[in-house]
């Protein structure tokens, strides 16, 4: 048996806060070769990745973005503009972003804790 704390979190933190914002939760992701170290190695050029918003392909059709090459995010801490990827493995209900690739003003959107929030979603 495991004991369980008496307090759901035992260092004193509250409960997870609401998203801001209306929209679409933000999933952030780090890519393993898309931070500012791998765009300033040579070596690692070829597997650079970049920063993008990835939905589900019926998540896309939703918001009617199918054909879509960029999208615009915006939620209340600002915006920016990403190329779009449609994945059918990833789950609807959400959109997923990249961060830590250099200039792709996805530190723009997201809280300066990195807590929840959500984007509005829309073809750039």
């Amino acid at each position: 048996v495991v004991p369980r704390p008496s307090a759901p979190f035992p260092n004193g933190g509250t409960a997870a806060r609401e998203p801001d914002g209306e929209g679409l939760p933000v999933v952030a992701t780090t890519p393993i070769f898309g931070d500012a170290t791998s765009h300033r190695s040579d070596a690692l050029a070829g597997v650079r990745t970049g920063a993008a918003a990835s939905l589900s392909g019926a998540q896309a059709a939703e918001l009617g973005l199918e054909g879509a090459d960029r999208v615009r995010l915006t939620t209340p801490h600002g915006s920016c503009v990403v190329p779009l990827e449609v994945d059918d493995r990833l789950q609807d209900g959400a959109v997923f972003v990249t961060t830590g690739v250099p200039g792709s003003g996805i530190d723009r959107i997201l809280p300066a804790d990195r807590g929840p929030v959500r984007a509005e979603v829309g073809a750039a």
